[in-house]
């Protein structure tokens, strides 16, 4: 069975959405496209309530905590296995100028954009590794290339991530 698992989405552009980890925009594209694929898919987001069904099964994760991407890790992988794909598509993106940014906006930004695909990297490559095939795929932001007026915490915290896992 071909297993790709962890789309795992913050919403996209939108201050207003963006504490409530909808999965939405490209990362549930392509959950669906692999899905279409005969994969079985696992998606991850603060937002979904549990559920499973033919070749699908969402998870309710706040994936910027530790303890709870282990336990995550855990379930999956006890019940599925280890993923073929893992994507690593959380994101948010605050439009707000640095005035008006406060600390916990930034913290957010950093723990959404850059430590939660660390975790999920860290807990699921090394498995991949001793199983001898896997991918991961991270999606970033163009503004990791070019210049662009975005909020210099989003630019940070997604090239941080790219960096990581380039």
């Amino acid at each position: 069975m071909s297993f790709c698992g962890w789309f795992t989405e913050g919403p996209d552009c939108l201050e207003a959405r963006a504490r409530d980890g909808r999965i939405a925009g490209i990362g549930l594209a392509v959950a669906e496209a692999l899905h279409a694929t005969s994969m079985h898919v696992v998606r991850v987001a603060r937002s979904l309530r549990a559920r499973s069904s033919e070749r699908m099964t969402d998870i309710p994760c706040d994936i910027t905590k530790p303890v709870a991407v282990k336990s995550l890790v855990e379930e999956i992988v006890g019940e599925l296995g280890v993923p073929d794909i893992v994507v690593n598509n959380a994101g948010i993106f605050l439009i707000k100028q640095l005035a008006e940014t406060t600390y916990d906006d930034f913290a957010l930004t950093l723990a959404t954009n850059l430590t939660a695909p660390f975790l999920i990297a860290h807990a699921l490559v090394p498995k991949m590794v001793l199983r001898g095939s896997g991918h991961l795929v991270t999606i970033g932001s163009i503004s990791d290339y070019i210049g662009f007026p975005a909020p210099r915490r989003t630019r940070l915290a997604s090239s941080g991530c790219g960096a990581c896992t380039r």
